[in-house]
């Protein structure tokens, strides 16, 4: 991908626990019990509906939309082992959610990274972050606050959110999550196509890290809303936009950015590309010393999952996958990943 970001790097976070305002109970919050108490009143007038509407309920069901349940990436969990803490992430603890001493705990953490061609566009890229927790564990929180203060570990990827930028709650109405952010993203201001795909940056991270949730309500200060950094980012509640539309179309899931590798290792990622073809190569010094395809177990709008197995000897690599252009043969949505052997 392209050195050169439209959007503000995440700077590396001070030493020391994240920073964010105290805790408040859930119910202090009076947007967040109007919230709460609509879903709630929703869900209630739907059962009456469905029991006494009678054949009236079931012509018009052809017309109803239901809650979408997020697709599933493959992978959705590691499949290896991610690199040791290197931060502390600190989590208001919330009602029911569970608390206590520090822990290590991994979870999805989406970012941002371009893909140079075609159309220099910006897409949706995932990684497992083993983070030592104060405060809440709960794993959905966890990966909230992961995302709006750690770094990627890929230097590829990146993250619109502003700095200070902190959860302050998040709590569960049915498969709704409510995630309350602090001051700092009410004032940051970004275009508008980053501001949808940050709105799907964190609906992605929620959804990921907690599979019984399906959708997002936005609160930031004390005011839920449908905006984010000065634009519309759609009708609450947010849920997950296609995978074909905001996801990267090739990704390399293992091994991690920077990890030390075996001299005969594998690299397994997921691809959404053309015929499920999926080509890769190896870098050493910015020379090509090996390449290949494979075929992914499914493509051309389908989600499939790749593994190529590969014997380097010790040194340093980058190791990259993509698609290849049936037009000119060039790469398109390169992922890389740089590794160690020996």
């Amino acid at each position: 991908m392209a050195d050169d970001q439209q959007y503000p790097e995440t700077g590396t976070p001070p030493p020391g626990p994240a920073r964010h305002r105290g805790p408040r109970r859930l119910f202090d919050r009076p947007v967040l019990l109007a919230v709460v108490a609509a879903v709630a009143i929703g869900l209630v007038v739907g059962v009456i509906l469905g029991v006494f509407g009678g054949s009236d309920a079931a012509d018009d069901s052809a017309n109803q939309v239901a809650t979408p349940t997020p697709s599933v990436l493959p992978s959705e969990t590691p499949s290896a082992e991610p690199p040791s803490p290197t931060a502390t992430v600190t989590v208001p603890s919330t009602a029911g959610s569970p608390s206590g001493t520090a822990t290590s705990i991994v979870v999805p953490v989406y970012y941002l990274g371009r893909t140079a061609e075609p159309g220099n566009r910006h897409f949706l890229y995932r990684e497992f972050r083993r983070v030592q927790t104060e405060g809440s564990n709960d794993s959905a929180a966890v990966a909230v606050q992961a995302m709006l203060s750690l770094p990627p570990l890929d230097p590829d990827y990146t993250s619109p959110w502003p700095a200070g930028a902190s959860l302050i709650e998040l709590d569960r109405s049915g498969d709704t999550a409510v995630v309350v952010l602090s001051d700092e993203v009410a004032t940051h201001r970004t275009d508008a196509q980053t501001a949808t795909l940050a709105a799907q940056q964190l609906v992605y991270t929620v959804t990921a890290a907690d599979r019984s949730v399906h959708s997002v309500r936005l609160v930031v200060g004390d005011r839920e809303t449908s905006s984010l950094f000065g634009h519309s980012v759609g009708t609450p509640p947010l849920s997950r936009a296609a995978e074909a539309d905001v996801v990267a179309p090739v990704w390399i899931i293992d091994p991690y950015e920077g990890a030390q590798v075996g001299r005969t290792f594998t690299v397994h990622g997921t691809a959404n590309v053309f015929e499920a073809a999926v080509s890769y190569r190896v870098l050493r010094d910015g020379a090509v010393v090996r390449s290949g395809a494979v075929q992914a177990s499914a493509g051309s709008g389908t989600r499939g999952e790749w593994s190529v197995q590969l014997t380097l000897a010790p040194g340093r690599y980058v190791v990259e996958a993509f698609e290849t252009s049936a037009e000119n043969g060039e790469p398109l949505f390169v992922d890389s990943k740089s590794v160690r052997i020996g």
